[in-house]
């Protein structure tokens, strides 16, 4: 999600005669008044929207282990005594995460040779933390200094931001990120592209090639091109620092959006962009539009656009195999019987050789999500009765319930080759 900047409008003249007190919290409007009152050396405020990980990573850092000072890139930050409250607020939403707790108060950021900035951050008029914050300078060029800062900082909890365009930015959990299975050697042929392309930067421009590349992965769902997303963006961070920015499919979807989201990539290369569900993003956008930023004029140097869709037969083919554009195409198709063989005999150890190899004759046409969906629900069969692990009994039931429903088409939760929906899930 873009971060967003602007004036919070007209100073209202006048000493407040009584404290601003709302039922939920604090409009900027209202929090530009009270500011006025305890800092009067501030001439200016403007009002700062960060994006949800700036706002997260701000918040975490002016409130950890309750310290009232600290250093965060260039600057020395101190909590300032001006008789506003200032209080640490615990979002029990991120209980399981570093950013559980926000500070609420005033801030003051110094740094040697520049006039010192403030940031107030509260409550807004709707209850939540930090969605604005006030600043006291109209240089916007501070805030972006600071964005990049934040940026720079690694999570807490080892996972790895992406910034959304459309909707809320998501964490990776590295964890959480294994390679599908698929056929031999795709998915190594997949990362190591990657890599090649953010290792070899030099040699691009030594032969006079632009430095930009595009993979598409295709083929029906549930059969891992999330998963491989995900694993080739965690993999190009951690070994080559990229910045990873993802487009949500969303109902005001324009192309100003694709434009915003290709010029933030320019400026923190080297960046993986990701568009998932190409096919949609089309039938929101003009193809030119995608086309200008691919190779047009404003050259996408060090950006890699990672693209998927369900609908290959969808994507307009000036946009496949070409260069610049997406030049690298992989089908994920539904598993063979010796992929979906070598699939159960990892997640059935219990169940003896014989009776995989029939499993797999009888799962044919079964993509990777439903055969997860077998071994979840015999596992979960196994667990039941309290056994350590499924054998025949467990799943013969669970077989014989999802083969009509496989049949007849009964299949929509079985979309995410490891059981999500979707880039963000």
């Amino acid at each position: 999600m873009q971060s967003r900047i602007r004036d919070p409008g007209p100073t209202v003249e006048g000493p407040l005669e009584t404290p601003i007190v709302p039922g939920w919290g604090l409009t900027a409007l209202e929090a530009r008044r009270l500011l006025r009152q305890a800092v009067p050396e501030a001439a200016e405020w403007m009002c700062w929207w960060p994006n949800r990980s700036h706002r997260r990573t701000l918040t975490r850092v002016l409130a950890d282990d309750g310290a009232s000072e600290g250093v965060l890139g260039p600057w020395r930050w101190t909590r300032p005594d001006r008789g506003l409250p200032g209080m640490i607020h615990y979002d029990s939403q991120y209980a399981d995460e570093a950013h559980a707790a926000h500070w609420i108060g005033l801030s003051r950021f110094e740094a040697e040779g520049e006039p010192p900035v403030h940031l107030f951050t509260c409550l807004d008029s709707t209850g939540q933390n930090g969605r604005f914050v006030l600043v006291s300078t109209r240089d916007a060029g501070w805030v972006r200094r600071l964005e990049a800062v934040l940026t720079a900082l690694p999570c807490p909890s080892g996972w790895i931001p992406v910034e959304m365009f459309g909707g809320e930015d998501v964490h990776l959990d590295p964890k959480r990120c294994p390679l599908p299975f698929l056929p031999s050697g795709m998915a190594d042929d997949v990362v190591d592209q990657a890599d090649r392309f953010f290792a070899h930067q030099e040699t691009y421009r030594r032969l006079g090639a632009p430095w930009r590349r595009g993979f598409l992965l295709c083929g029906p769902p549930g059969n891992g091109k999330t998963m491989l997303a995900r694993r080739l963006m965690v993999g190009a961070h951690r070994r080559h620092g990229a910045t990873l920015l993802a487009l949500k499919v969303h109902p005001l979807l324009s192309e100003n959006d694709i434009a915003e989201l290709y010029h933030k990539a320019r400026a923190r290369a080297p960046a993986v962009v990701c568009l998932e569900e190409l096919d949609g993003i089309l039938e929101k956008v003009a193809r030119s539009a995608l086309l200008a930023e691919l190779d047009g004029l404003q050259s996408a140097e060090g950006v890699l656009t990672l693209a998927t869709t369900n609908r290959p037969e969808a994507i307009d083919e000036a946009l496949k195999h070409r260069p610049s554009r997406f030049d690298r195409v992989w089908t994920l198709g539904l598993p063979e019987a010796g992929l979906r063989e070598r699939f159960l005999k990892v997640r059935l150890p219990g169940l003896p050789a014989s009776r995989i190899g029939r499993l797999a004759g009888q799962t044919q046409g079964w993509s990777m999500a439903y055969l997860a969906e077998l071994v979840t629900a015999t596992l979960l069969a196994a667990a039941h009765r309290g056994a350590d692990a499924p054998d025949q009994t467990d799943l013969e039931p669970v077989l014989a319930r999802m083969r009509p429903q496989h049949r007849s088409g009964e299949r929509g939760h079985a979309t995410g080759a490891d059981g999500d929906v979707g880039f963000a899930a």
